[in-house]
């Protein structure tokens, strides 16, 4: 299933979660699968922070089961390094700055 997961809309996405089909982990896994097979072709993720997106679903998992989560909770996303995250370096989106470490 890890495979179809990557092809689903948020919408699709959210009902598996909300039906229990499918985790949070499950969705970083396939993420992460994809990720693998297709990064070293197009080098658009030069940094991963997959502990932390493995960390992030474990907590969204635990929030939906004591039926506390929110709309978006749990669906993994890819944040460009071009964007300011805490404690993760931000290249601009080019090599030149890729020393730069914004927080």
């Amino acid at each position: 299933m890890s495979h179809d997961l990557i092809t689903l809309s948020a919408t699709a996405v959210r009902a598996l979660l909300r039906s229990g089909e499918v985790s949070s982990v499950e969705l970083v896994e396939a993420a992460a699968e994809r990720i693998a097979a297709v990064e070293p072709k197009v080098n658009a993720i030069p940094i991963l922070c997959l502990d932390r997106a493995l960390d992030q679903a474990r907590a969204a998992d635990a929030t939906r089961r004591a039926g506390q989560d929110t709309v978006l909770s749990g669906i993994p996303i890819v944040v460009k390094d071009n964007n300011d995250v805490a404690g993760v370096r931000n290249t601009g989106g080019t090599p030149i700055l890729s020393a730069w470490f914004s927080r």
